[in-house]
């Protein structure tokens, strides 16, 4: 937490927006970390009270195996064989198995499985957007195709993620668990739910 720290943090910003078109592209077949310990700490920011705290992460038994990353300035691709970890947030990931693709204008994971002691999500999630600044400006504008059959999320796990809903009512038992059935299709200003079902 030094001046110092502040003009490298500047001067890193400024880098990395004279080479976001520099056309590089990156392919790696493979990555196998497995039992690891990932700790990171910006001294500039506070420490959250609850909830993943972005600015002093702390992964213990980080477990990630990847296959065919793809990473170019406008796309990221690839295949999580394996994943799971547990954060000092009190985050315990048991299973991560996806093929994911985060793009321009679209963004997937396909074949998705997480896991949690209390959450188990097995399905696929598409979302569109005509760009990433027009959904900024516009939130109407993102398209989604999410199946939701056969989801099982425990109210804790979303308190990791949200902490600030703790105090509305459908949060106020961390250990409740809520069952969803259903898709949702369409956009944010004009969606479309096919037989929802939600239990809690």
């Amino acid at each position: 937490k030094t001046a110092a720290s502040a003009e490298v943090a500047k001067q890193a910003e400024q880098e990395v927006e004279s080479q976001a078109d520099n056309g590089w592209k990156f392919i790696v077949n493979s990555i196998r970390l497995n039992n690891n310990h990932l700790k990171f700490d910006n001294d500039n920011e506070p420490k959250t009270a609850s909830g993943i705290d972005y600015a002093h992460l702390d992964a213990d038994k980080l477990t990630l195996h990847v296959d065919d990353l793809h990473f170019q300035a406008d796309s990221i691709t690839g295949k999580i064989i394996k994943g799971n970890m547990v954060e000092r947030s009190g985050f315990v990931l048991n299973t991560l198995q996806t093929e994911f693709m985060y793009g321009g204008r679209q963004s997937y994971l396909k074949d998705l499985l997480i896991e949690t002691p209390g959450t188990r999500i097995q399905r696929s999630a598409t979302v569109t957007y005509p760009s990433l600044e027009a959904v900024s400006k516009n939130i109407g504008t993102l398209g989604m195709n999410i199946d939701l059959t056969g989801t099982k999320v425990q109210v804790k796990d979303i308190l990791v993620f949200a902490p600030m809903l703790k105090s509305s009512p459908g949060f106020s038992n961390p250990n409740a668990q809520w069952i969803l059935n259903g898709r949702v299709n369409g956009t944010v200003s004009n969606m479309r739910l096919e037989q929802l079902d939600i239990r809690g």
